[in-house]
């Protein structure tokens, strides 16, 4: 498990339990520039809206505005959006959340987003969760790994991810205000939490091939109402994947 601080954005913790030869270290720095850029932009913005909101808050299609600039400014100029793919049910044709070419790999990435209340009980966000991975995974099963390459001529080799972002979150009516100490504290029993979640499921236990959590500084944690006229806190953004084999396309 790799840990480190990013001065005015928080703590990251990031684990790949994934050994895929002389690819494991570009793929781990791959999804190690996804999580900060994620990390550094939410925080950017969350500052630029006067601790109104966050990147990742609302949907899928806003956390793509953190993912994007992380890409193309830390990862690769060589990067597509929805790509149109091919898959093996001829009958079926749909896009590709993200195509990366990176250090000579062609990444194909699929993403998802869930929330769950992190001191909730309710097995329907954590079911949700669950089928939100297994859908991800089930599109990416279905891809044809050349028809993937088939605008890019200088590598052969595929790598498939399933990424799914999890907002733990708490929703109040009146102000949540913690200090340092008990922010601590509730982010060591996120952590516990979110490994037992993964372990919850053995199928989704078996898939799961990284994660990666993000502890919000202080400053990040507490969201003023702006829509719903509801106090939110975001004390953690976790990240599971199912990071495939490297597939070599002769």
């Amino acid at each position: 498990m790799r840990e480190w601080k990013i001065p005015n954005v928080g703590e990251i913790h990031l684990e790949l339990m994934k050994d895929l030869g002389k690819s494991t270290e570009i793929t781990e720095k791959l999804l190690k520039k996804i999580i900060e850029g994620i990390a550094i932009r939410s925080a950017n913005y969350y500052k630029n809206t006067d601790g109104h909101d966050h990147l990742f808050t609302y949907s899928e299609k806003q956390l793509n505005t953190a993912i994007c600039p992380a890409i193309a400014n830390d990862i690769s100029l060589i990067f597509k959006m929805e790509l149109p793919i091919k898959r093996k049910d001829k009958k079926r044709r749909g896009n590709l959340d993200y195509w990366i070419f990176y250090n000579n790999i062609v990444f194909a990435l699929e993403l998802k987003l869930a929330h769950i209340s992190y001191n909730s009980k309710d097995y329907t966000e954590k079911k949700s969760v669950f089928e939100k991975f297994t859908k991800a995974l089930e599109q990416l099963d279905e891809i044809e790994e050349d028809k993937v390459l088939y605008s890019i001529k200088d590598t052969n080799r595929v790598i498939k991810i399933a990424l799914e972002a999890i907002v733990f979150q708490k929703k109040s009516e009146k102000e949540i205000n913690i200090n340092e100490n008990e922010l601590k504290e509730i982010q060591w029993d996120i952590e516990d939490k979110f490994n037992s979640l993964i372990k919850e499921d053995k199928k989704f236990d078996k898939e799961v091939n990284f994660k990666s959590v993000w502890f919000p500084e202080e400053s990040l944690v507490s969201l003023k109402p702006i829509v719903y006229g509801e106090y939110r806190m975001c004390p953690a953004l976790g990240f599971i994947g199912h990071v495939g084999d490297v597939i070599t396309i002769k």
